[in-house]
């Protein structure tokens, strides 16, 4: 198993690497270093900068350690960005045709809204599911079992 401290450093080294592929706690533990650290004032934002490469490296490795393309992990950002941009639409088109008397496009950038958001919330529960599957056993076409 790989500790903390080992993960933080295999993030680190690791940060242009997308090959290969990283088990469980290494994906883990590096979850949980960059989220402790984007807590931080004034820096964390730096700081979730400054770690956004070797984050999706780590999550494309994972990924392949369940014989999954690293491409996978984009369809979390699809989901936010359709679920953010249904909010806002919501939001800026439907509050405001709440006090007018044609209220038609609330009626349907509210289920929009909420369809964008269960579609979302779905591909992240699909991800999550992934990522705390054990890896495949014994080499894969992405590279041999990192155990």
């Amino acid at each position: 198993m790989v500790g903390f401290g080992e993960a933080i450093s295999r993030g680190f080294s690791n940060y242009f690497t997308f090959a290969g592929r990283a088990r469980r706690s290494e994906y883990w533990f590096w979850v949980l270093f960059t989220s402790l650290v984007q807590v931080i004032p004034i820096i964390g934002g730096l700081i979730g900068l400054a770690v956004l490469i070797p984050t999706l490296a780590v999550t494309s490795r994972r990924l392949h350690d369940i014989g999954k393309s690293g491409w996978y992990q984009l369809l979390f950002f699809a989901a936010s960005a359709v679920a953010w941009t249904g909010f806002v639409l919501f939001l800026i088109l439907g509050f405001g045709a709440l006090e007018e008397e044609n209220r038609l496009p609330a009626k349907f950038l509210f289920p929009l809204s909420t369809v964008a958001a269960v579609v979302a919330i779905a591909v992240i529960v699909i991800l999550v599911i992934w990522f705390v599957r054990k890896g495949d056993e014994g080499p894969n076409k992405y590279g041999p079992n990192p155990r």
